[in-house]
């Protein structure tokens, strides 16, 4: 019985690491295919796979590999949408961006604006206030 138990627990680990290796080639073979589409070729495409999944028994995950590697695992769709995402994300800050700058214009065009009357308006007082004393003094 405790045998059985313990044949039964082996082949319960074997089957999770199983699994869990097919999600990591699985995602190995999405970050592949995304990272070389011109290259058709799946025998070269099949041996970059091995050599990254060799290199990754080897030395172990990169930092921040694993992460990457399983939210492509998900499938190429989240890895559309979040393309997607980002792309929308970019087109809406260039958006934001001309909006801005547009509002900046505006408000240096009614600053300038503000200042050139306040100009002239002091200068018209000067004027103003001096003619009537350089009349009364040349009258002398």
């Amino acid at each position: 019985e405790i045998k059985r138990e313990r044949v039964s627990e082996r082949e319960r680990e074997r089957e999770r690491e199983r699994t869990k290796n097919e999600m990591i080639w699985r995602a190995l073979r999405v970050e592949l295919e995304e990272r070389s589409v011109t290259e058709l070729d799946e025998k070269v495409n099949g041996r970059k796979l091995k050599n990254e999944g060799d290199r990754i028994k080897r030395e172990g995950w990169r930092e921040g590999e694993k992460e990457r590697v399983m939210t492509r695992c998900k499938g190429r769709e989240g890895v559309m949408t979040r393309y997607k995402e980002k792309k929308m994300e970019t087109e809406l800050e260039g958006i934001l961006l001309i909006y801005l700058l547009f509002l900046l214009f505006v408000t240096l065009i009614t600053v300038i604006i503000i200042v050139v009357v306040i100009i002239i308006v002091i200068i018209f007082i000067i004027i103003i206030t001096i003619i009537p004393s350089i009349i009364t003094t040349s009258s002398y």
